[in-house]
């Protein structure tokens, strides 16, 4: 497994948080879920993965037209619209919880 590591000031280091957006092509609520999700400020704490549903006939199954669904570290924290004020609370509970993961070793 490869940790990424970089530089935050005053010498300390963060691992980015895993993120995954399922959406499609041409979905109106994706797109503003990914512009809400780059307005909070955060893109340095998080690695962002987008995947098309429409793309594998299994994830059209499990998310149809739930999309956009975002994930933060495996775990479900949006669907439809991103709450920014509820996301943020998650994402730094999340956060902290896989990087301390990450730092006793155990595998993610």
């Amino acid at each position: 497994m490869v940790t990424m590591f970089w530089k935050r000031p005053f010498g300390r280091t963060k691992v980015p948080v895993p993120i995954v957006l399922y959406s499609r092509e041409n979905c109106p609520l994706c797109n503003t879920m990914k512009r809400d999700l780059d307005g909070l400020g955060l893109a340095a704490e998080y690695s962002l993965r987008e995947i098309d549903v429409d793309g594998d006939t299994a994830l059209q199954d499990e998310y149809g037209w739930r999309v956009p669904v975002l994930l933060v570290a495996d775990e479900l924290v949006s669907e439809g619209n991103l709450d920014a004020g509820l996301f943020q609370r998650r994402f730094e509970k999340i956060a902290a919880r896989y990087r301390l993961e990450i730092l006793q070793g155990k595998n993610r």
